[in-house]
């Protein structure tokens, strides 16, 4: 084998090794975190089709407000078994794939 081969070979497992890191970092992610309202927003909501403010009631008095959502880690002692078993698999992957590279 050439080195010409030998370098784009190893060049192949790195790219590589990259993305299954990425893909861990996601995975891991998804473990982690759930995606929850997290409160208002701060803009009167309006109708995506009209455009005109939305409101809670018949008579237009109180305004409408979506909610918010975003990522919020959960708290160790609140992780379930499922998810605490994804992240050992996790780290034993990621331990695995360091002692590749």
């Amino acid at each position: 084998m050439s080195k010409k081969n030998i370098f784009t070979e190893k060049k192949a497992v790195i790219e590589v090794l990259e993305r299954l890191v990425d893909t861990l970092a996601d995975l891991e992610k998804d473990a982690r975190f759930d995606y929850r309202i997290v409160g208002k927003e701060s803009e009167q909501a309006k109708d995506w089709r009209t455009g005109e403010l939305k409101w809670d009631d018949e008579e237009k008095t109180i305004p409408h407000y979506d909610s918010k959502w975003d990522y919020v880690e959960i708290p160790k002692d609140e992780l379930s078994d499922e998810r605490l078993a994804k992240l050992v698999a996790i780290g034993f992957v990621r331990e695995s794939l360091e002692k590749l590279a």
